[in-house]
Formats: C-alpha cells, sequence, structure tokens
C-alpha cells in the first residue's frame, strides 16, 4: 500500500486494448512538475487482451472490472484522502459501472474521498472501433467489445445512474452523490468523436489529438497536459471537487430508520423528505421535452385529482420509445410542487431486475416482486427484516401504523418487464396503497382499464412537423448540421420512425457521432441482420413478440404479424381480413384474443371506427419478405 500524507491519489484507468503503458506520458510530466508534488500517479490494471489465449483463462467482463477497480480504491488508493479518477476510452465506461453498481447497492458513502473524474474520449454513446474491429476480422471475440457498440443497454443504463445520481446529485447519500466529472474529446477522434464523447455531461472539452495521442502530451506546455494539471490543482484548491464535509467522514454507511415500535403516536403529515429525494431513483437523461404538454397535463390532473372521483391507479401506457417515463417524469414534478402528496415514491422494474425472461405470471411472488418491495420500502422508511417472505407484512404494518395519515404517490416504472401492470398494481392495493394513496404505472400494456378502477392515459407518436422539430433540438444539442435542416429533408426520418421520439433520437445521434450518410443510417436501421437493427427490434419488438407467442402460440403470432405483409408497408386491414389470414375463420374467439392481445401489446394498431389495423413501418421492415421469404418472429 502507498503511503499518502496529504496526497491526491490519482487512479489512471486505461481503455480497450490497452495497458497503464499509456500514461507513462503523463506520469512522467506530473513527476517533473513541482506544482504537482502532491500527486501520487496509481495506475490501475485489468485484462483487455486482443484474443483469448489459454483456454483455462477468460476475459474479464465490465461487471468483474468494476468490482476489482472497487478493491483497488478500497485496499491499493486506502491512504488517500482524496482520490482523482482519470480514464481513456474504455476507462470511462468502467468507471461509470463502477459509480452504477456502487449507487445501485445503496453505498453511496463509499465513493466520499473522490473529488474529481476526468474522462478523456469516452464512448458513452458508443464507439466506431467496435464496428472497425469486427469489420476487420483481425481480433477475437471479447466480452468487452459489444459494450462499446451504440445502444448498448448495460452502458445506457449506468450512464443515467451516473447523469441522475452523481452529476446531478443534489445532496449525497446511499443511492446519490455528486462528483464533478470533465468529459475529454479529441479534435481528431475518428474513434470517439465528440458527440459520443460529450453525450449529456455539461462540462465538455475538446483537446488537440486523435483517439491515440490526446493523452500523450509531448510537454509541460502541451494544452493537452494543461487541461488535466488544472483539473487537479483545483482539486487541491479545494474548487471543482466534490464537498467532502457532506457527510462524516467516519460515517458508516446508513442502517436505515429505525424500526416503528408499538404503542408510538403515528408521525405527522408533514411533507416528507421524499418528495426531495425520489428524483435520484428515476432512469432518465435530463432533456428538453417538446409537443407533450398537454399529455403531461392530463398525467398530471389524472395523478393529483382533486375531486377524488377519478380511479385510484394510472396507466400510463403506449409503445417502446414514446417518451412514457420522461413525460411521467414531468407530471410527478409538476405534482411535487403542491400539497397533494406528503411522499413520492418512483421505483423502475428495471432497477428491480424484471426482465423479459423472468415475465411469467408468477414474477410478482418471484424474488423480483421483493426487489421492488425493498424499493419501495426504502423511501417510505419501512425497515425490512432479513426474510423476504415477512416483507409484505411488515411493509403492509408500516403503512397503517405510520402512514394513516399520510398520502403517498407509488409511481412504478418500466412495468414492460413484467407479466402484466394490472397484477403488480393489485398486489401493491392489497398492501394498503388505495385511497388516499395514488399508484401510476408505464407500462407498454394498456390495463384492464375501469374494471379494474384504473385509468389509462394512451402516450401517441409525434406527428410529422412535431418529428421534424424533434430532430433539430436533438442535432443542436450534439452540434449536428440537422439542426438547420428543412422540414422536407428530414422526410425520410419521420417515413422510417413514424414520430417515435426514441428513433428519432437514435438517427439524429447515430448521424452526428457516426459520420454516415442519413440514408445509409436509416438503411442499417432496416437491416434486423445488422448490429443496429436487431438491436432495435430487440428493445421496441422483441419483448411483446414473446409475450404475444406466450398469449396465443408462436406459430398464431407469426402469422398474424406475416398477414400484413401482404397489404405493403404502411398498409392497414380490416377485421375481416386479418382474420382470414390469422387463424380458421370458425374459430372467431380465439382471433378476438389474439387481436386484442396484440393492440394491448403495441404491435398492432387499431384506427377508425370500422377499425382498420396496421404494423409499424420498422416491424413491418424486420418481418415481411423483401425478396423471397421473410425472418419469422
Amino acid at each position: 500500500m502507498t503511503t499518502a500524507d496529504g496526497q491526491v491519489g490519482v487512479v489512471f484507468v486505461h481503455g480497450f486494448l490497452s495497458s497503464p503503458r499509456v500514461w507513462s506520458d503523463v506520469e512522467k510530466l506530473i513527476r517533473q512538475d513541482t506544482q504537482l508534488d502532491f500527486v501520487t500517479p496509481l495506475l490501475f490494471r485489468y485484462s483487455s487482451p486482443r484474443f483469448r489465449i489459454h483456454p483455462l483463462r477468460t476475459v474479464p467482463t465490465f461487471e468483474v472490472i468494476a468490482d476489482k477497480l472497487a478493491g483497488f480504491i478500497e485496499v491499493e488508493a486506502a491512504a488517500f484522502p482524496r482520490l482523482v479518477l482519470v480514464t481513456h476510452s474504455q476507462g470511462g465506461l468502467i468507471v461509470q459501472r463502477y459509480l452504477h453498481r456502487t449507487l445501485s447497492d445503496a453505498e453511496g458513502p463509499r465513493l466520499r474521498r473522490i473529488r474529481q473524474i476526468v474522462m478523456f474520449a469516452c464512448p458513452s454513446a458508443g464507439s466506431q472501433l467496435a464496428l472497425s474491429l469486427r469489420r476487420s476480422g483481425l481480433f477475437g471475440w471479447t466480452p468487452q467489445e459489444p459494450q462499446l457498440r451504440p445502444l448498448n443497454s448495460a452502458v445506457t443504463e449506468a450512464l443515467r445512474t451516473v447523469v441522475n445520481r452523481v452529476v446531478h446529485a443534489g445532496e449525497a447519500g446511499p443511492a446519490c452523490w455528486p462528483i464533478p466529472i470533465t468529459a475529454y474529446a479529441g479534435e481528431e477522434d475518428g474513434v470517439v468523436p465528440p458527440a459520443s464523447a460529450h453525450t449529456v455531461f455539461p462540462d465538455r472539452r475538446v483537446v488537440s489529438g486523435d483517439h491515440r495521442t490526446l493523452i500523450r502530451p509531448k510537454s509541460e506546455e502541451d494544452g493537452r497536459f494543461q487541461h488535466l494539471r488544472a483539473n487537479l490543482l483545483a482539486v487541491r484548491d479545494g474548487s471543482g471537487e466534490a464537498p467532502s464535509d457532506t457527510v462524516p467522514a467516519d460515517a458508516p454507511a446508513p442502517a436505515g430508520p429505525p424500526r416503528w415500535a408499538p404503542g408510538a403516536p403515528h408521525a405527522p403529515a408533514a411533507r416528507h423528505r421524499s418528495l426531495t429525494s425520489w428524483d435520484r431513483y428515476v432512469l432518465i437523461e435530463p432533456e428538453e421535452l417538446i409537443h407533450v404538454d398537454k399529455v403531461i397535463d392530463d398525467v398530471t390532473a389524472a395523478i393529483e385529482d382533486p375531486r377524488g372521483t377519478a380511479a385510484s391507479a394510472v396507466a400510463v401506457h403506449g409503445e417502446g420509445g414514446l417518451g412514457k417515463t420522461a413525460i411521467t417524469h414531468a407530471a410527478v414534478q409538476r405534482v411535487t410542487k403542491g400539497d397533494s402528496f406528503t411522499h413520492v415514491v418512483w421505483a423502475s422494474a428495471r432497477n428491480a431486475r424484471f426482465s423479459a425472461a423472468n415475465a411469467s405470471e408468477a414474477s410478482v411472488n418471484s424474488m423480483y416482486w421483493h426487489d421492488l418491495l425493498r424499493i419501495i420500502a426504502q423511501q417510505v422508511d419501512c425497515e425490512l427484516s432479513t426474510a423476504q417472505a415477512l416483507w409484505e407484512g411488515e411493509l403492509r404494518d408500516h403503512i397503517e401504523r405510520r402512514l394513516t395519515d399520510a398520502r403517498v404517490l407509488v409511481v412504478v416504472d418500466n412495468l414492460e418487464y413484467v407479466d402484466a401492470a394490472d397484477e403488480v398494481i393489485e398486489q401493491l392495493r392489497s398492501l394498503g396503497f388505495r385511497r388516499p394513496h395514488r399508484i401510476v404505472a408505464t407500462t407498454r400494456l394498456k390495463s384492464s382499464g375501469n374494471d379494474m378502477g384504473v385509468r389509462n392515459i394512451a402516450i401517441h407518436p409525434l406527428g410529422e412537423r412535431e418529428s421534424s422539430n424533434l430532430v433539430r433540438l436533438t442535432a443542436r444539442d450534439s452540434g449536428s448540421d440537422l439542426a438547420d435542416a428543412r422540414d422536407e429533408e428530414l422526410d425520410s426520418i419521420y417515413g422510417i420512425t413514424e414520430g417515435n421520439p426514441f428513433l428519432i433520437k437514435l438517427i439524429t445521434r447515430r448521424y452526428a457521432v457516426s459520420g454516415l450518410p442519413l440514408p445509409r443510417i436509416i438503411d442499417e436501421l432496416r437491416q434486423v441482420t445488422g448490429e443496429l437493427g436487431s438491436a432495435v427490434k430487440a428493445w421496441l419488438f422483441e419483448q411483446s413478440l414473446e409475450e404475444l407467442a406466450r398469449r396465443s402460440s408462436r406459430k398464431e403470432a407469426r402469422r398474424l404479424l406475416f398477414s400484413f405483409c401482404a397489404n405493403g408497408r404502411g398498409g392497414a386491414m380490416s377485421y375481416e381480413e386479418l382474420l382470414e389470414e390469422s387463424v380458421r375463420p370458425d374459430d372467431v374467439n380465439r382471433f378476438n384474443t389474439l387481436i386484442t392481445s396484440a393492440c394491448r401489446l403495441g404491435l398492432v394498431r387499431a384506427s377508425g371506427r370500422d377499425r382498420r389495423y396496421s404494423i409499424h413501418s420498422l416491424l413491418y421492415e424486420h418481418t415481411c419478405p423483401q425478396i423471397g421469404c421473410g425472418k419469422s418472429v
């Protein structure tokens, strides 16, 4: 272990197919600079080979490396009261994964010594490196390479945590910890362009050099070294670093609130800390919303319900990528400015480890349901025992005894990862979250509605003009020339996305980052066998397709979707036409169940009083044959 004595330990984390040797120029200049005599370089090493050579060895995943980094910080860097993390390329993703895992485990105080993070060319929005390596065929497969691809879900989830719970953290606690992060991009970097290196980080800068040379300064006067030097001096002087006195240095991680004792008086119906802390649990990137004011008004009114006449639960539903989370988040922000609720709880089913693989009828009674209970209990100050079998009773008892005069708003986000929002809503009601409390769920599945006392609010795609406005807004943030494009120049984007905000932003950011022509990016999206197309299909459609097959059969789900192929892209079919193509004409009840499920899952759209049915053009591209036979679902 290195002896510190007031030194600042600077942990250097290298990138993909690299080693600590890449920091040799920086390390040498630091040791020569007398004003940086307070700095001790600490070189973190992990395995990132080009090939898996030995049959008994494996290439570590990001999770393994992040855990190794945690151990390095706790052991090798234990003597340093102040730390700075400096990363290159993939090393930035490793640090983001480390932060995500630490905060997801409610161990925020472990980050107290980290005063600043400096990332050089971190591919937060994906890199061209992975694509180049696969095309070249020069390198064997490694589990680290997929993390560098655009639209990687694990990278995106870690980035959301870092943005919400680190960069924009208002206070320090188990689930969030403010740390300044500076994102540097290389002026000539063709591997990780500035748009990917900067992404959503507010402190963004550009230095000279390409992907390899931007961390290889030649002298003390080199601007690449001067930028890093300024970051380190700021930590020494106490400016530009995370506050260290938010939590006492010797304070252990919070163990949770004290358990309620029988006979203790009820807590007063005062404004609870959750009214300001709920935001840290939201998995969403801060962004400007446009053309959704009306639906935000509707969701806000349904939640507040001042007359008490509406349903006690609200289901915000729609296809994947329409912005259900962002819209609900904006509505809850409005609600918390008033006095309708004393507590606000936000629980993400994604954070509770729900997944398509666990989307079974028993999922809400499984360990994943208990994860959700734990997240809710933590936010309402309910201490749970170690026995999961007792959690429902403990939370129910807490609600009945401690929250008698309270009004709790419970938001359960991303319920498309479980079998049905209806079942989760009923389970929460059985725990005591009934009037005057309110439940809000975001889901791709439309709820059974009034039969269950649930109000459905549908989120619809943007129109053609609104889609063009979103392209320009997204392009403006990334410095793309699409920011000045005319509506007619953006027709092709609306044609393939049909107003889906997720797809619009994906195409616009891909255009800014990749340097590819717009028609090429749209063609990538259409190709289900390609990297981008397959990732989009998995994100938008795969879960719903699997659920439809489970509710009917794989053969019936396939026949229903293939029925739309004969009509052409964008075509609509009548009830009778679909019935004839999908099932036996005499099996009407079976077809009614099938089409109802497909509509509730957002795979098929019903429009008009005479009910014309259609599917998203991108789902058409991924399902229907171009020449010859098509790809099955």
